[in-house]
């Protein structure tokens, strides 16, 4: 224990990054340039780790020996372990972790990593009462001190701003990066300060509104714009823990309305996007009230265009929530539907991130009759925008977990727009080669394992496509036999593929004569529906029911043209499950009588002459009583299952 003690105590080396300004309250931009960020880390790493993994261990005791702590536990030892670190070390690790802290707020460096562990470690000590009592003297430095840097805009953040905005989206925005952000250490902080100590809280919204005045009084040349988005982040992160107290919220509030709001039109580029940020954690407040509604409206709109690519991106986020949060916005929005549009498409080719797809995806689905005139544009780009993310998940390691996140938003926002353009015919013509390009690169992936997760996606669109153009074009084609053969490599247990049935019935459906005229075409359907209905019971009744739903597409729409897996179908698939009792549900039950059916349908003949082709073993009476007694069960339960067998 003193050994961890005197590692969390060890100070900060000497930073070779130049020193911020400070002047008494109006603190400057605190933290470092990007210039010898790299250096520093690489020359101190061996000391940041052992700092890092020592307030770690600090940080676990004080989670089991805080205030979780449970009176029932009748071991005397660990109760004696826990009266001796609550009186003799978890405060002297506090503070050594809140002059660590001091240490940065006057220019020291700390890795990002490192600076969100300690801010972690204050989080948990606030309602630890011996540890408050450390923290609650300091109140005012631990907000300006500990709390702000972490919250606001400093130097680091201006050079990423201006070199690299991408990387400055991604660092400060970027779900990936939100286990090792002090940003969200900091916010976190506070929300528990919020919670357990909510008269310190009262206290720290007093400094929040002393410094917003200070900055709004200050003369221009000397108003300190970090600290500002510092209060307005602590402000925004509060927002929502507070509600309960109507007192505090309404301050919080009243802050945030006549702080942020005004910096729509900041003249300084990050006040700008942090007054979209707040408008995204306001937006049902400021939604409702019919004064604020059309100008916070209005200024997230104009900020969309902005040229500040993080305060566009920012905006983005804004209006995916306002245009959700009132139906009252529909007017607002509509007029400028296609500025907007180009505008969040500008923001996506250039971030490409799951929170922009997710932006347009919002505008497809609150407006798709508005939309569809520029479908065929926004669904190109969308088409190759998922190839490029499937290429950078399969082949670059290092972004797969970034582009995975973007896919998972990116898909949903492409099967919209086509949801959206299903009666544009015309349309689905001009998107044909990006769709199929799409499908050709998830299907060139999937001998690796690579694409396999995007298979069932991609087959969804491509599923508009089949269904939408006029004709089943010869490209369209020759992606027919490699789905199944992808289906057949892969599926089953590996790979669930919702959309298949789909595809397969629009291909066989609006192409008859082609797919039967090659023999091996019916084969790999029939293959597909005998795997999916034998192996579907190790995955379940719904795998089971899309093998019985390729057999019936099979028959429906080629009466006359696969006589000869009459028999199959009867004999592998439904009589198997009748007189061995394989029945796994009523579903499945219920399909596999409509499949009978259907054979019946196809030809009566030839159904009978399949039952009764070996007379020691006719299945003609247990394929007829199941039909008889579905029909007997629809006359007792008219809503069952049955009824449409």
């Amino acid at each position: 224990v003193k050994f961890l003690l005197s590692v969390v105590r060890r100070p900060i080396p000497p930073s070779k990054i130049p020193k911020p300004d400070e002047e008494g309250e109006q603190m400057a931009c605190a933290g470092s340039s990007l210039e010898g960020v790299e250096e520093e880390q690489e020359r101190l790493a061996p000391f940041w780790k052992a700092k890092k993994w020592a307030v770690r261990t600090w940080m676990r005791l004080l989670v089991r020996y805080g205030e979780s702590w449970s009176q029932q536990r009748d071991d005397a030892e660990e109760t004696k372990l826990r009266k001796i670190l609550l009186a003799e070390y978890l405060p002297g690790v506090l503070q050594a972790i809140l002059m660590a802290l001091q240490q940065r707020f006057q220019g020291g460096f700390i890795p990002n990593k490192v600076h969100s562990e300690l801010l972690e470690f204050v989080s948990d000590s606030v309602s630890v009462r011996k540890c408050w009592e450390v923290l609650k003297p300091e109140l005012k430095p631990l907000f300006y001190h500990v709390i702000l840097p972490g919250l606001w805009f400093d130097a680091h953040d201006q050079a990423l701003w201006e070199d690299e905005p991408v990387e400055y989206i991604v660092r400060k925005y970027g779900e990936q990066d939100e286990l090792q952000s002090p940003r969200n250490a900091a916010s976190q902080l506070l929300c528990e300060i919020a919670r357990h100590r909510g008269k310190s809280l009262g206290t720290i919204l007093t400094f929040c509104g002393t410094s917003l005045s200070a900055y709004k009084d200050a003369v221009p040349g000397e108003q300190n714009h970090c600290m500002k988005e510092g209060v307005l982040y602590a402000l925004g992160s509060i927002r929502g823990v507070v509600r309960s107290n109507k007192k505090q919220s309404n301050k919080v509030m009243d802050l945030l309305e006549r702080y942020a709001i005004p910096d729509f039109d900041s003249e300084i580029p990050h006040l700008r996007a942090c007054a979209c940020w707040v408008a995204t954690h306001c937006k049902k407040q400021w939604m409702r009230d019919d004064s604020l509604r059309p100008l916070v409206l209005q200024k997230v709109m104009n900020c969309v265009n902005d040229r500040e690519l993080p305060v566009a991106y920012q905006a983005c986020q804004a209006l995916r929530f306002l245009s959700t949060a009132s139906g009252k916005t529909r007017q607002l929005i509509i007029p400028v539907l296609p500025n907007l549009i180009d505008s969040v498409m500008h923001v996506m080719e250039m971030v490409g991130n799951g929170e922009t797809f997710a932006a347009l995806e919002e505008l497809i689905t609150r407006f798709p009759e508005e939309v569809a005139p520029h479908g065929a544009r926004i669904g190109g780009s969308l088409c190759t925008k998922v190839t490029e993310l499937i290429s950078r998940y399969t082949t670059h390691p290092g972004e797969s977990e970034a582009a995975a996140l973007a896919l998972s938003a990116a898909f949903p926002a492409l099967i919209e727009i086509l949801q959206a353009l299903r009666e544009s015919p015309q349309v689905f013509e001009a998107l044909e080669g990006p769709l199929i390009t799409l499908l050709q690169r998830v299907l060139s992936g999937l001998q690796d394992g690579g694409t396999m997760d995007y298979l069932n996606d991609a087959l969804e669109a491509f599923n508009f496509l089949t269904y939408c153009t006029p004709t089943i074009s010869d490209p369209m084609w020759a992606l027919f036999r490699p789905i199944c053969q992808a289906w057949d490599q892969h599926g089953s247990a590996e790979l669930v593929l919702d959309s298949l049935p789909s595809v397969v019935d629009n291909f066989i459906r609006r192409g008859n004569q082609r797919f039967l005229n090659d023999p091996a075409n019916p084969q790999a359907v029939y293959k597909m529906a005998w795997k999916m209905v034998e192996k579907g019971g190790d995955i379940g009744d719904n795998e089971i029911l899309r093998g019985v739903k390729l057999a019936a597409i099979l028959l429906l729409n080629c009466r006359g043209g696969v006589d000869g897996y009459i028999p199959l179908i009867l004999n592998e698939l439904i009589l198997p499950r009748s007189r061995t009792s394989r029945i796994e549900s009523e579903r499945v039950h219920a399909a596999l009588i409509r499949l009978g059916t259907f054979c019946l349908w196809y030809n009566p003949q030839l159904t009978i002459d399949a039952l009764v082709k070996d007379p020691k073993n006719s299945y003609m009476e247990t394929f007829f009583a199941d039909i008889f007694l579905a029909y007997l069960n629809v006359a007792s339960t008219p809503a069952s299952v049955y009824a449409e067998s």
